[in-house]
């Protein structure tokens, strides 16, 4: 078996196979035979690149079986539980408690980063973040990780883009490339739920989703306490999710607070 610098501890060790979707979740979803296609797109709306395999060989090589035996299965069988009934009692769930927000938000984080690391987009997840995510078992300062719900999506699947709604304040204006180019915004829709994992590089500024537009969003990280659900607005498609966060200056009240 091959030895790589893994992306995460920054050791060198033997290869694992770090699926991009759960083994547990395609299992649970009944799509480990099933085929996807997964197509970069330029901000014209033409094809960068193309890629077409089975939901089961997306995996990601760049993560040493010491990381994937070790802490990465113990952060997906604290996750799985709460993923699986959030996919199946969505409707009846009414409130994630503390430490299940946290765990939601902390697997969702890392889906989202070894999604961009695993997949024909280009590479938008500075290696900081992977590294910290090591050695601190914590998400980055900077990042916004939202729950939504959109009832009429089913299996996997995934958006991701450097785009984000917002304006600068005139002194920041001359950042405005260097926002662009470290930002990153992924939305995975597991079954009906969907998560969006957002960094926005500058810390003077927040994260929110618009009231006009809430889409049930409710905010998993950064938060304390329980996180109340209530999914009676919800999104068409996951796009809509994806789209549809922006950013402000200050500390003014999110949609879920």
């Amino acid at each position: 078996m091959p030895t790589i610098l893994c992306f995460f501890c920054g050791q060198r060790g033997l290869r694992a196979k770090e699926h991009v979707w759960p083994d547990w979740l395609l299992r649970h979803l009944g799509l480990e035979q099933s085929t996807m296609t997964n197509t970069h797109l330029a901000v014209d709306g033409g094809s960068v690149s193309k890629r077409v395999q089975s939901a089961s060989s997306m995996v990601y090589g760049g993560v040493c079986t010491a990381c994937n035996n070790g802490w990465m299965s113990q952060l997906e069988s604290s996750a799985k539980p709460i993923v699986a009934e959030l996919i199946l009692s969505h409707s009846s769930k009414d409130v994630l408690l503390d430490d299940e927000a946290k765990v939601l938000a902390l697997w969702a984080f890392k889906t989202a980063i070894v999604r961009n690391a695993g997949t024909n987009y280009r590479s938008m997840v500075p290696e900081e973040h992977y590294r910290h995510l090591y050695e601190q078992k914590e998400i980055p300062s900077g990042i916004y990780v939202d729950l939504g719900l959109c009832p009429s999506h089913s299996g996997v699947s995934a958006l991701q883009s450097q785009t984000l709604i917002g304006f600068l304040l005139p002194e920041d204006s001359g950042v405005a490339a260097h926002v662009q180019r470290d930002l990153y915004n992924i939305t995975l829709a597991v079954g009906p739920v969907l998560l969006r994992t957002i960094y926005f590089p500058l810390h003077r500024y927040t994260v929110a989703t618009p009231p006009a537009f809430g889409g049930g969003a409710r905010r998993l990280h950064p938060r304390a306490g329980s996180c109340p659900l209530d999914f009676s607005q919800y999104c068409k498609h996951p796009i809509d999710f994806e789209a549809h966060a922006c950013f402000e200056a200050g500390n003014r009240p999110r949609v879920d607070a």
